[in-house]
């Protein structure tokens, strides 16, 4: 007979069981213990005793927040000592792995303790064997409203992540382990891909940590917490890409009072490289908003804002660095060095659609939804732009920046001319003819609009007309001149 078939003598197990769940969960410990010296070795007492600690760690826990992976849980409320003592206890009761619910559910008190700052987490989570996981285990639920719940693995992972950093070498060995086994299965869960660059940088493989935050940074582009942490990925190899992420940081967020670190290192980054007047500007803004919200002043602060050199700058202007074309550039799924840059016009706007036409050549243009770019279609036609794209897979080009010049003419492609317009008669078109004896053809959406025989500058730019196989300037903006 196994010891699961044994009763203990009495009631002591409904007896406890009765307490917990009328709530005197010291009451309910009190008795567990008590039956516990009496008969140590009695399953079904150390059953109960397994169910009144994991209540009372429930209740212990019950601030700490299971919302947001970057929650530290700072704002939690509890005693970690009788946390520990209860996890401690748990291990004691050495109760079998078939009862396989007592243990799941200690597992998620123990990544909430986690969350409060519990030392003995991962400890823990090597005595109970990541192996024991069910298939119930790593199945994600949905909430009422449609949500989707984290796996019990998934939450295991994200807080063996979150240890990574204070863990010892040991340790953190092991969770590396642990992380890259599961790493196949999470390929799109941020939090689990989050870990393993950080595990790349730990190892000093930092720019194999920065292509996997740039994969993460793909999914969540507006993020700005994650921004930073490009910036600390990349700190230690690329000092000014590293400003820019931090820059790029601040342009996003809604709440500046975060950025109080940011603007920190911001400051301290750009002193080293005698960008002072930005420095002061940034050391001034993390000094405003912590005494704004009387949060401490960091000594590393204060010595910023006292050398001479930030001194110099006591209303020092806004830098106002435009960081869109580097996040474009560091988001974009190819090398660095595979992105082209190109000029192309304005061709024309189709509002119905929602798209702008851009040539890039007399042969060659694509439409940009406004959605993507919607500074375009405030854009006049004729405008030069400037882009930056890659050619994907499937050799098509793809824009990922597009910002208006100040350029009137491309050699060979867009230039801009001065003439007479002569319409032809009884027809919609006409031309251009300048004093040098050329003539530039006006099609009837541009011509309709003109009077004739009238002076005209015009933006002509040079398209292939399939009809007659070759190429032709042809006016698509004018305006009249006196």
């Amino acid at each position: 007979m196994s010891d699961a078939d044994i009763t203990p003598s009495g009631n002591v197990f409904e007896e406890i069981m009765a307490l917990r769940k009328q709530g005197r969960l010291q009451q309910a410990y009190e008795r567990a213990q008590q039956a516990l010296q009496q008969s140590p070795e009695d399953l079904w007492v150390r059953r109960a005793m397994g169910w009144v600690l994991y209540d009372s760690l429930k209740r212990e826990l019950q601030s700490v927040s299971e919302e947001d992976e970057r929650d530290e849980g700072e704002s939690a409320r509890c005693n970690l000592r009788q946390v520990h003592k209860h996890f401690v206890e748990f291990y004691h009761l050495n109760l079998p792995r078939e009862d396989a619910l007592i243990y799941s559910l200690m597992l998620q008190m123990a990544i909430k303790a986690q969350r409060a700052g519990w030392a003995g987490f991962v400890k823990f989570v090597q005595w109970w064997g990541v192996e024991h996981l069910s298939d119930e285990d790593r199945t994600a639920k949905q909430s009422q409203d449609g949500k989707t719940i984290p796996s019990l693995e998934q939450r295991l992972l994200y807080a063996l992540g979150r240890t990574l950093k204070q863990s010892p070498s040991e340790q953190r060995e092991w969770i590396i382990g642990v992380l890259e086994q599961a790493a196949p299965r999470y390929a799109q869960d941020i939090w689990i891909q989050r870990a393993l660059a950080h595990t790349e940088a730990m190892r000093g493989n930092h720019q194999s940590a920065q292509e996997r935050f740039r994969a993460i940074l793909r999914m969540k582009p507006r993020e700005w917490w994650m921004w930073k942490e490009m910036a600390e990925f990349m700190e230690p190899v690329d000092a000014e890409q590293a400003i820019l992420c931090y820059y790029h940081a601040c342009h996003l967020s809604p709440d500046k009072s975060k950025l109080v670190g940011v603007y920190q290192r911001l400051a301290e980054l750009l002193a080293a490289r005698g960008r002072y007047a930005e420095a002061a500007w940034c050391a001034q803004r993390a000094y405003h908003y912590r005494t704004r919200h009387q949060w401490r002043i960091p000594e590393e602060l204060a010595q910023l804002l006292e050398t001479p050199e930030l001194q110099q700058y006591p209303n020092a202007p806004d830098p106002q660095v435009d960081t869109r074309r580097f996040a474009e550039r560091l988001l974009a799924p190819v090398a660095p060095e595979a992105i082209q840059q190109t000029h192309a016009v304005v061709d024309h706007h189709n509002p119905t659609k929602e798209i702008t036409y851009l040539l890039f050549s007399p042969r060659n243009g694509a439409p940009l939804p406004h959605k993507r770019f919607p500074h375009l279609k405030s854009l006049p036609v004729g405008t030069i732009v400037e882009l930056d794209y890659y050619t994907d897979d499937q050799g098509r080009q793809r824009i990922i920046y597009c910002q208006p010049t100040q350029l009137s003419e491309i050699a060979d492609f867009v230039r801009t001319v001065q003439g007479t317009l002569r319409k032809s008669s009884n027809q919609e078109f006409g031309f251009i003819h300048t004093p040098t004896g050329e003539r530039y053809f006006v099609p009837p959406q541009v011509a309709k609009e003109l009077p004739d025989n009238a002076a005209f500058e015009a933006v002509c730019v040079l398209k292939y007309n399939e009809k007659r196989d070759r190429e032709d300037w042809v006016v698509i903006r004018a305006h009249q001149v006196c």
